[in-house]
């Protein structure tokens, strides 16, 4: 009878441990994916209509598309492209995960529009479209490093950069 009584002890005592060990949750994993991004690179004017000039693509939970109409966004509209030419499901994979949990909330609670210094001539800009069940929100985000951004934006921008480049080749 002991011996059932320590095994039980012991089981409880398991039991209860486990409880109190329980993973603390982490709040990234708690932020809502959105259902599409839109992202991309384009140069202002000086760029010569060139197919570099402008990189946009759209994302959503099964694919990847990249924009064939080439034409720049502008910062107080929304980017209506045509998203015709799927990509690898290797590459919606890799860009997902870069930008699953590093979408800054310094951006997300920021007005749709521009964001940085003001265009000049043959500058590099991002556009980033943001969409979830509740919320549609654009940026045109400066390019220029030149630090009126901040540290938050500036990583940001340099993982639109990788992710624009592992979608364009």
């Amino acid at each position: 009878m002991k011996k059932q009584l320590r095994y039980f002890s012991l089981y409880v005592l398991i039991t209860a441990i486990s409880w109190s060990c329980e993973k603390e949750k982490n709040p990234a994993d708690s932020t809502e994916f959105p259902e599409v991004i839109v992202f991309g690179r384009f140069v202002t004017p000086g760029c010569f209509d060139n197919e570099a000039c402008v990189e946009l693509f759209r994302m959503d939970a099964s694919s990847l598309r990249e924009d064939v109409n080439d034409d720049s966004p502008v910062a107080g509209e929304w980017y209506d492209g045509n998203y015709a030419t799927t990509l690898s499901k290797e590459d919606h994979a890799s860009i997902e995960q870069m930008l699953r949990n590093n979408i800054p909330q310094g951006l997300l609670q920021r007005e749709n529009g521009f964001v940085g210094t003001s265009p000049t001539w043959n500058t590099q800009y991002f556009y980033f479209e943001y969409k979830t069940a509740t919320r549609h929100s654009y940026w045109v985000l400066d390019g220029s490093f030149d630090g009126n951004l901040g540290q938050e934006l500036t990583t940001f921008i340099n993982t639109l950069s990788v992710a624009v480049n592992t979608a364009s080749f």
